[in-house]
């Protein structure tokens, strides 16, 4: 039986023209138990202008929130031991009873059904981006955290 060629609709998703958020001299924690994940976020937040730091776990990302003063924590919510709800909630206690500066919290999740969404406002994380993300999508989000 011969097959018939056919034209198949563009499956691409639509890339969104966002303008780029300037993050110059940002200090930026980009924390994933994977290094492929860590990679990529810090390339992206590099390209632009982020100092960016590290972290591979809830607690190494604790420990660095402790010595350094970051703008913005890109936070994976599955971790082992402490995951990023934790992490977030501790964070958010240190800040009020220690003085730092309030820093802003974005999830990187494989998850964004509105239960996570709502889990993350519940631990007052400021926005969440969908993984893997696209550069547009994490540029839109960081546009609505960082002003």
């Amino acid at each position: 039986m011969p097959l018939e060629l056919v034209d198949l609709p563009d499956q691409q998703p639509e890339i969104k023209k966002v303008e780029p958020v300037d993050l110059s001299g940002k200090r930026c924690l980009v924390v994933d138990d994977h290094l492929v994940n860590r990679v990529i976020a810090r390339k992206h937040l590099e390209n632009l202008g982020c100092v960016v730091d590290e972290a591979v776990d809830g607690k190494d990302c604790l420990t660095n929130y402790q010595q350094n003063q970051y703008d913005l924590i890109l936070m994976d919510l599955q971790m082992q031991e402490v995951d990023g709800f934790q992490v977030a909630q501790q964070i958010r206690q240190l800040e009020q009873s220690s003085g730092f500066k309030k820093v802003a919290i974005v999830a990187l999740t494989a998850s964004v059904i509105g239960e996570v969404w709502e889990r993350c406002q519940s631990t007052r994380m400021n926005g969440y981006v969908g993984k893997p993300f696209r550069p547009d999508e994490l540029m839109e989000q960081l546009n609505q955290v960082m002003d």
